[in-house]
């Protein structure tokens, strides 16, 4: 499981807060943590993963073939950097399952945190609409964190980079719309010009069969871009609500 040693990582940080957290029974907790981390963890890698394509077809049409793949690469790098955001939310709320009992949700997570920074600096700058700016001193934070500092430290790295992997995703998410609604449309042209490659043989049916199955692919892109547009900027918008508890 490629999760494994972050498994391990965690629960090390688990015994730490059960000093801190003196009312919780420890067995329930434990086994809390444990499904929170299996379970949420295994379905973020895999529906993400779910909605990467496989290649394009190969089309005889250079220009064609090239925008078909060009897209496509496109749209996987965003799936990716989706996976990385939701990978990098799941890895900032194990660092408060203890505090939730089993069920972090953002705003609690980022309370807590604020509380575990003490009076250190965390400076959180409202950039856009979807993005935040998170900046501070590892050294200040050290210093002035009320629990050990790899709890308030690594949590903070986690909801930092988390918007700079949702800017990312929302960066490219309307270019791929467009991209795909304009090759859509063009379909009638591709296949004349594939006609056209060498109609002595079969009239281009294996090119227009390629069109027609990448066609397809493009219409499903289409569909899980937008859930992964709209998904992350609900992520985004819950992430800056939360953030209020560092004084936004």
């Amino acid at each position: 499981m490629k999760d494994l040693n972050k498994v391990h990582r965690f629960m090390d940080f688990h015994l730490q807060l059960i000093t801190f957290s003196p009312g919780y029974c420890d067995r329930i907790i434990t086994l809390c943590v444990y499904l929170y981390v299996l379970l949420s963890s295994h379905f973020s890698e895999n529906y993400t993963e779910s909605l990467k394509v496989t290649d394009m077809i190969t089309v005889p049409v250079e220009s064609i073939d090239k925008k078909f793949k060009d897209l496509s690469k496109q749209y996987n790098d965003v799936m990716d950097a989706d996976t990385i955001l939701q990978l990098e939310i799941h890895n900032l709320k194990l660092y408060f399952v203890v505090e939730t009992s089993g069920i972090p949700v953002l705003k609690e997570c980022l309370k807590i945190l604020a509380s575990r920074c003490g009076v250190a600096k965390i400076k959180i700058e409202r950039k856009s609409k979807t993005f935040l700016e998170v900046s501070y001193d590892p050294e200040d934070v050290s210093e002035n964190c009320t629990v050990s500092p790899e709890l308030v430290l690594e949590p903070l790295r986690h909801y930092k980079t988390t918007f700079n992997h949702a800017k990312v995703v929302l960066q490219h998410t309307p270019d791929i719309k467009e991209k795909i609604s304009v090759i859509i449309n063009d379909k009638q042209t591709m296949l004349k010009e594939i006609a056209e490659v060498d109609p002595m043989r079969d009239g281009g049916a294996e090119g227009m069969k390629a069109i027609m199955s990448n066609i397809k692919k493009l219409k499903q892109m289409n569909l899980n871009i937008n859930d992964v547009q709209q998904r992350t900027e609900q992520t985004c918008r819950e992430l800056i609500d939360a953030s209020k508890s560092f004084c936004v």
